[in-house]
């Protein structure tokens, strides 16, 4: 039997079965439990300060306090902060800063509301 042969018995669909009310169920409950999780383990970071490297990444970085034009804030600044040589880093904490909107403790929780989201 030559590799012909063989690929024209196997079976052409390639749709899989779908899952049963008790999977489904049981998939619910595992993502809940890892949600739950992460919310115990993560809650108390939500009422800390900045620390460390923080303040002059997000505090002092004057580069992500907008959005356009794109440049500004894709061109961290220089001053060995976390986010020199980052751009993109540089550019997600400028989207936190625009939706925190311009008070800073707003801009902290979205910073750790996003960061949680990543988990």
């Amino acid at each position: 039997m030559n590799l012909l042969e063989i690929m024209q018995q196997q079976p052409t669909s390639t749709s899989a079965i779908p899952p049963t009310p008790r999977e489904k169920r049981a998939l619910f409950l595992a993502i809940v439990v890892l949600l739950l999780a992460g919310a115990v383990a993560y809650h108390n970071s939500f009422s800390a300060p900045f620390l460390f490297d923080d303040n002059p990444s997000i505090s002092d970085n004057l580069t992500i306090r907008k959005l356009w034009p794109p440049w500004e804030a894709l061109s961290p600044p220089a001053t060995g902060a976390s986010v020199t040589n980052r751009p993109v880093v540089n550019y997600s904490f400028a989207i936190n800063y625009a939706l925190g909107g311009s008070m800073f403790a707003a801009t902290m929780w979205s910073i750790w509301a996003s960061t949680f989201a990543l988990l």
